[in-house]
């Protein structure tokens, strides 16, 4: 079924692997990364753009930003495979991964809670937010990401650090911004876990330096610096610091076509970006330093204070949330391994709170319930930063509720442990 609904879509996040693999294939090493001048305006090299046309392909085309080990791994399945063929692989694990995360969640945050219906909501959630929806449509590996990071929270959790570390190493090598877990594993005494990490990171990055050589990595740096100095406004990303330019920067926005292979590029869509101001680019990195400062906090003052059953159900989800929250990215579907615990809030923060919140999260957050707010004759601009800020204030909604679910939890375990002694 997913292959049937999902295999037929875009795909443009996974199509941009693909033609990096072809370009690293073919020796065109120039056309694996984005041009870049200081501001990521996620535009794919313009050659890109020609080919695909020509190929009859028909949507948006996105750049490859992922560390050079993946665009040589794409190259080995460009050799082997056609993308269509591989799209449909992808739609089929990507389907199975998002169950497999919500089952990770499951055994992390409510055990006790009934299967069926922790998977049902879950997975009604994910179909209508644009988390899982976007995700799934566009075959992203955001999904990998996502169910890597749970498995390596549940697996050090249960006991078996090992496991946990290497997923995580697995994990930061597709998207850097999980590694920051290894600092929790370090803060709270997670040995096992920490080392794993750092070994099998070590190796990672040795192959990815011996597979793509040294200069690719050096571009890949560039492209890094690029994000890290720009604020991005779209309907997709929810990320603290764009919210703040848009409420701080709104005339110094600078609005950018998407690239597509269609006639009329303008009519798949624009979106804005800022090239930071110095000091907003401090105070930008300043809230991500802080952001991580109080999780390591939390976590701290959790295991000398706190349950096993607080830090798995409450903590981690909350502590997921704020890290994608504080990034210079914040992609709908970076909030995948947080909104996978959203099904336990019905049992953690009280039926009605909790379904309240599961509802009102998914509203804020659904591309089809927002598609029918009455806009009248605002414009795109203003439309799409008004979707930002309502999916930005849901995911921090959820943040807080996550934590105020497990506090509540927290303190009834307290109570029943008093009575009971």
């Amino acid at each position: 079924m997913t292959v049937w609904q999902f295999g037929g879509g875009a795909s443009a996040d996974f199509r941009a692997g693909w033609m990096a693999g072809r370009a690293f294939a073919e020796g065109r090493y120039d056309l694996i990364y984005p041009p870049h001048n200081g501001v990521y305006t996620m535009q794919p090299p313009i050659e890109w753009v020609a080919e695909l046309k020509a190929e009859g392909y028909k949507g948006l085309v996105y750049p490859f930003v992922y560390p050079p080990l993946w665009a040589w791994v794409a190259a080995q399945f460009a050799k082997i495979s056609d993308i269509g063929t591989l799209i449909r692989i992808a739609s089929a694990l990507n389907a199975l991964m998002m169950v497999g995360t919500l089952a990770l969640a499951h055994r992390l945050a409510a055990p006790r809670m009934s299967q069926t219906r922790f998977m049902l909501v879950g997975l009604g959630f994910f179909l209508v937010s644009a988390s899982g929806i976007i995700a799934l449509y566009e075959n992203q590996p955001q999904i990998l990401v996502a169910f890597l990071t749970l498995l390596a929270i549940e697996r050090t959790e249960h006991g078996n650090g090992k496991l946990g570390g290497a997923a995580l190493a697995l994990a930061a090598s597709l998207k850097l911004f999980p590694a920051v877990i290894a600092l929790i594993w370090i803060a709270t005494g997670r040995r096992s876990a920490a080392v794993s990490f750092g070994l099998v990171g070590t190796a990672l990055g040795l192959a990815s330096i011996l597979c793509a050589g040294w200069p690719l990595h050096r571009e890949f740096l560039s492209v890094l610096g690029d994000i890290s100095a720009t604020s991005m406004m779209t309907r997709l990303n929810f990320s603290l610091e764009s919210a703040a330019a848009i409420l701080f920067f709104s005339d110094q926005l600078q609005v950018i076509t998407a690239a597509s292979t269609l006639a009329d590029p303008a009519a798949v869509g624009r979106f804005s970006v800022l090239s930071e101001p110095p000091m907003f680019h401090f105070c930008s990195n300043l809230m991500q330093v802080a952001g991580i400062i109080t999780v390591l906090f939390l976590f701290r003052r959790a295991e000398r204070t706190g349950s096993r059953d607080y830090i798995r159900a409450s903590l981690w989800p909350s502590a997921l949330t704020l890290l994608a929250l504080t990034g210079p990215l914040a992609w709908s579907y970076y909030f995948i391994a947080p909104l996978a615990f959203v099904p336990s809030l019905i049992e953690r923060a009280g039926r009605w709170i909790g379904t309240g919140a599961l509802v009102l999260s998914a509203l804020l957050t659904s591309p089809f319930a927002l598609s029918w707010i009455p806009f009248g004759a605002t414009t795109l601009a203003k439309q799409g930063a008004i979707c930002q800020l309502l999916g930005t204030a849901a995911f921090s909604l959820l943040a807080v509720l996550f934590l105020i679910g497990g506090t509540r939890t927290t303190s009834m375990w307290r109570r029943d442990q008093a009575n009971g002694s």
